[in-house]
């Protein structure tokens, strides 16, 4: 038996292994999970047989697992089928003996998942449990907490699973009776797709006030009087209040808050008092414990993206990961290999031997000209609509391809590329965190018009959340993002590398019967060159653009022309001058930040020295 195997807890992991090849029930799956990727044009190696064989014994086990497992097949593999495969030879052979918690990110993943299965086995196997919003009455939306315990498997979404764990109920729904009325055991929580290990949370001086405030509304609610819990927390908020409002040191944008107090805890009347109400009074439950976290751990404050008054907000990370080990928890996440996100705790990671052409059809066009940032889209007039044009220009090469693209933008691209979306040539979607969606599958091209960057207090305060300890905040994007703390930098390549790593995974290219094109834009050619690497037989290409996206020229880039006009300036007598900002607006046509960002490039800088032309003020000298 061949895997690829990541161990966090190896006797634990080990002992589990020991009985697979025992297990007759999990070959038995295998094999007909098999045959139903026979049916579907998809043949299965052994060594994927075999990876199979161990995904179902692992599900199977009913003893204690202390380490969560996560099965990191890649996306197209078949893991929702073989999940939907366990579960209806399971209720077909197994019966009474068997009980699972499945979770989906979707609402809609969690209908049509227990759809599908019930629909197979011609009974109530799995139960969808579902928000108020799916329901017309208060009635019906509260008798599904005791109709799910009919079912053996009972199928929710991450933000249900999140508030059950929150208000230590889950344990309540591992329970179900069977046709008997016997108690039976739903032992297996089997995630689809990672689920929110830490969740980040921003706090200005005014949220702080309005917090206190519905502190002391919870306390009415629940005690008909203003309970001594707030005046504590009122406390406690006014020094973090004072804190934010300091004057901090000119020319810092990026800084760390202290903690206030790190003995702190919430107090324990406060705590249940909150989870009792938070709900009827339209309140998020997760905000009590984030106040903690700022109280306790402090924050990171970036001035260049709170828009508002120097310091007066507070980015945290605080880890909302529930040790959930009274269930065997398993999760299903293609791009969990490398994440730094696991990095918090213990998890075993397997995965199949990937056959050396599963991506042969794949080929990686990268364009390290560019990143294409949000503010690309600023800096450049032209370059929304060179964009469209490249996706039109990319979308003839191919049948169906597509396009992703900054949220902001989306509508200027369905706008002009009406027609290709009505022909199916194009499809768009927006960066998110990329997952959980099969409505791609059928593309075989994506063009990645960007990249899923976020503010560099989300890349600070998961680093510090993920190793609990503080790091350097300092960085530069001289040829791209990059930190000082190795911490920081390795989250921040993981974060972007799983990001595009999962946007691929739409097109579900492993073992694609037809070839697949990726293009994107990435000046750090690291990022291209993992991509690669995680997609074993793919190709990696230099790809030039058929034309300038910043103009109608000749198609180079600012940097390009700044090079070339630095060449001839050289050549003028010297104590030459030219101001900055003719040469922005006349030679390079942009705005005075890509000038500005132009002088400090060090390829720019050394070739300036070379020629003996240096940047003062708000001119170019010839020395």
């Amino acid at each position: 038996m061949r895997m690829m195997v990541e161990v966090g807890n190896r006797k634990d992991f080990e002992a589990v292994l020991q009985q697979a090849n025992g297990d007759r029930e999990a070959i038995d799956m295998a094999m007909r999970f098999h045959g139903t990727m026979r049916d579907r044009g998809i043949e299965l190696t052994p060594d994927e047989i075999d990876f199979a064989k161990v995904s179902y014994h692992v599900w199977n086990y009913e003893k204690q697992m202390p380490t969560p497992i996560v099965n990191c097949a890649p996306a197209g593999f078949g893991k929702s089928t073989m999940l939907q495969t366990w579960v209806e030879h399971k209720q077909r052979n197994s019966k009474n003996l068997f009980g699972a918690i499945v979770v989906k990110q979707k609402i809609e993943q969690v209908k049509e998942f227990a759809k599908a299965v019930n629909e197979s086995t011609g009974e109530l196997t799995a139960y969808p449990l579902l928000g108020r919003a799916n329901y017309e009455t208060e009635k019906e939306y509260k008798e599904q907490f005791d109709f799910h315990k009919q079912a053996p498997v009972l199928v929710l979404t991450h933000k249900m699973l999140e508030i059950l764990t929150s208000q230590e109920k889950l344990p309540e729904f591992s329970l179900w009776y069977d046709s008997e009325r016997q108690a039976r055991r739903r032992t297996q929580l089997i995630i689809d797709e990672r689920p929110q290990f830490i969740e980040l949370t921003t706090i200005s001086a005014t949220q702080l006030e309005q917090f206190t405030e519905l502190v002391k509304v919870v306390s009415h609610k629940a005690n008909g009087e203003v309970d001594s819990y707030y005046s504590e927390v009122k406390k406690q908020a006014e020094k973090l209040r004072e804190e934010l409002l300091k004057d901090f040191p000119e020319g810092e944008n990026v800084f760390h808050i202290q903690p206030i107090d790190s003995q702190w805890d919430i107090p324990q009347k406060l705590f249940y008092d909150w989870i009792k109400y938070a709900e009827e009074l339209g309140m998020d439950y997760n905000l009590l414990g984030a106040f903690k976290q700022a109280i306790t751990h402090g924050g990171t404050v970036d001035l260049r993206t709170t828009g508002s008054k120097r310091g007066t907000c507070l980015t945290l990370a605080r880890n909302i990961w529930q040790d959930i080990t009274f269930m065997n928890t398993v999760i299903l996440d293609a791009s969990a290999v490398g994440d730094e996100f696991y990095g918090f705790k213990q998890f075993n990671k397997i995965a199949p031997i990937t056959p050396k052409n599963a991506y042969e059809g794949m080929t990686i066009y990268n364009c390290s000209k560019h990143n294409i940032g949000r503010s690309f889209f600023d800096q450049h007039e032209k370059a929304l609509q060179k964009s469209i044009e490249l996706a039109q220009h990319v979308s003839k090469q191919h049948s169906s391809t597509l396009v992703v693209v900054y949220k902001e933008l989306r509508k200027d691209f369905e706008k002009q590329l009406s027609e290709e979306l009505e022909s199916g040539v194009i499809k768009i979607k927006h960066f998110d965190d990329e997952r959980a969606s099969n409505d791609f599958r059928d593309c075989d091209a994506v063009l990645f018009l960007g990249i899923n960057r976020k503010g560099l207090t989300y890349y600070i305060e998961n680093a510090r959340a993920i190793h609990n300890q503080d790091v350097d905040l300092e960085s530069s994007t001289n040829g791209g993002l990059h930190f000082k703390d190795q911490k920081v930098n390795n989250f921040y390549v993981s974060d972007m590398a799983t990001d595009r790593q999962q946007g691929i995974g739409r097109l579900r290219p492993y073992k694609k019967a037809t070839e697949t094109a990726i293009y994107m834009f990435s000046m750090d050619e690291s990022l291209p060159k993992i991509m690669q690497q995680a997609h074993e037989g793919s190709e990696l290409k230099v790809w030039k653009l058929p034309f300038s996206l910043t103009s109608d020229g000749d198609g180079m880039t600012a940097k390009e022309k700044f090079m070339s006009w630095l060449e001839e300036f050289s050549k003028e007598p010297t104590g030459s001058k030219v101001k900055k900002k003719e040469v922005y607006s006349d030679v390079l046509g942009c705005n005075s930040k890509t000038l500005q960002r132009l002088v400090k490039d060090s390829e720019v800088t050394s070739k300036a020295e070379e020629l003996e032309v240096s940047f003062k003020g708000h001119s170019i000298i010839k020395n």
